[in-house]
């Protein structure tokens, strides 16, 4: 049931009688998307240039498909260079590549970007994320890698990509954050765009807020993007052709930041976070009373 319906109308908001709501829910004072801690700041995206080797775009497109090792030119790995997220490395190495490269040194000396052209499926597995046990979980670093990672730059290069799910074990962030909802850093997930041959994406609680990646995909029948931070689906219209794929569904529980906003009318009633249709919108800086005065 919807408490408290805000609708954007000129400048502010317009807010519905407190005499007209129903089943009210409190104002609380939290919320599972941390603007203190490091990992899962969310609404602060910087950019490539504070990871890893980075050297820039083109600089990574030019590096040779099967350059391995040390750039002569940099010092750093070629892999940094083209995959300069160290928690997608991690996790890439882990996930998909730990029975041929038994080390981490022997994944950077040898991981190339033609390891990635065999590539179709990439899965975040729940048993690896827990280093503990079932009823004592603790996070592995496997399960920090995989919240902690901000980019999936370098993941262009797995041309014949057809699925990708990153999921967190909702059990571990539990134990490590104390709530099961606890959304990972990533973000940017343009290295998308053109891996056409994906038919299935599941990237669930992080904190994507720019689907365009995801446009134009003609095998793309699957896709859930719950718990992320996307206002506007509109570049998936492209998409809605495609045999089999519900574009209904998949989308749920978005966390969007807003500044300030200010209403008409008296606000008792969850005034910090406004539920509306099954998506939690959270004001950074609450909500005040609008008087007509300056602001």
């Amino acid at each position: 049931m919807v408490t408290t319906i805000a609708v954007a109308c000129g400048l502010g908001f317009m807010h519905a009688s407190a005499d007209d709501v129903t089943n009210v829910i409190p104002r609380t004072d939290e919320f599972n998307i941390s603007k203190v801690n490091p990992l899962q700041y969310t609404y602060v995206h910087e950019s490539l240039s504070h990871l890893g080797g980075w050297q820039g775009a083109a600089y990574a497109a030019a590096i040779p498909n099967d350059a391995k090792g040390t750039d002569p030119k940099t010092g750093n790995s070629y892999v940094s260079e083209w995959m300069p997220d160290p928690g997608l490395e991690y996790f890439i190495w882990q996930a998909a590549f730990a029975d041929k490269y038994k080390t981490a040194e022997s994944f950077f000396a040898n991981f190339s970007k033609n390891d990635l052209k065999d590539l179709e499926s990439l899965y975040s597995e729940m048993g690896p994320q827990n280093a503990g046990t079932d009823s004592n979980p603790k996070p592995s670093q496997y399960y920090m890698a995989l919240m902690g990672m901000n980019s999936l730059e370098g993941l262009q290069y797995a041309t014949n990509l057809k699925q990708i799910n990153l999921d967190p074990n909702a059990a571990v962030s539990a134990a490590a954050f104390g709530t099961g909802t606890k959304n990972g850093n990533s973000w940017d997930i343009s290295a998308l765009k053109n891996l056409n041959q994906l038919q299935s994406v599941m990237i669930q609680m992080f904190s994507i807020n720019d689907v365009s990646a995801l446009a134009n995909k003609p095998n793309l029948t699957n896709l859930s993007l719950t718990y992320n931070q996307i206002a506007d689906l509109s570049p998936l219209a492209t998409n809605k052709g495609n045999k089999g794929l519900n574009l209904k569904t998949g989308f749920n529980h978005q966390h969007i930041s807003f500044g300030t906003g200010y209403f008409a009318g008296q606000c008792r009633y969850g005034c910090s976070n406004v539920v509306y249709d099954s998506v939690l919108y959270h004001q950074g800086s609450g909500i005040r009373q609008f008087t007509g005065q300056g602001v």
